[in-house]
């Protein structure tokens, strides 16, 4: 199902940082793989669509996947940062500037949801820990946000490829 017209969203890279002040220039981030042993992370970045100027509140985000309870999701958090740089750094920075940074990971209050805020771009942490027995194979990944009316707001698709790892000696 298509994002509605409330709000939008874009799966991401675990690497990527949104920040609630910059347009979001990363590509769409919908595979990834992993070993069977090993924990898994990706985001969806999400916000109000221009459309709509107020928070969307009660916000419920739900997972749907064939791996059941090994899929957790956190909403990311901001911290204020005043002095994220000195003056004599090198070029491999993200931001020079003062502000929110994204960092820390929040659990998602089964009753209050999250919030979504218009010209602001948040993100949900999706981790897998595919600790019980699975098997290898592509495992697809539904993520739903669903306002307090079961209105489903916009829907992202990610495809995790588990693997296992064969290690044959040479003697």
């Amino acid at each position: 199902m298509p994002n509605s017209s409330k709000m939008e969203t874009r799966c991401l890279s675990s690497l990527v940082k949104v920040f609630p002040d910059q347009e979001l220039s990363e590509p769409r981030f919908e595979r990834g793989s992993a070993l069977l042993n090993e924990t898994y992370s990706f985001q969806v970045a999400f916000r109000a669509t221009q459309e709509i100027s107020r928070a969307l509140k009660n916000v419920q985000v739900q997972i749907i996947s064939g791996l059941g309870d090994m899929v957790s999701v956190r909403v990311v958090g901001l911290v204020p940062s005043e002095m994220p740089i000195y003056g004599d750094h090198d070029d491999g920075i993200l931001r020079n500037t003062p502000g929110l940074y994204p960092d820390p990971l929040f659990p998602i209050d089964a009753a209050s949801g999250i919030t979504v805020l218009p010209h602001q771009w948040r993100s949900v942490w999706i981790t897998v820990e595919p600790v019980e027995p699975v098997s290898d194979g592509f495992y697809p990944i539904r993520v739903l946000f669903i306002d307090q009316l079961g209105e489903m707001l916009a829907e992202e698709n990610f495809e995790l490829e588990l693997m296992l790892l064969i290690f044959q000696s040479r003697l």
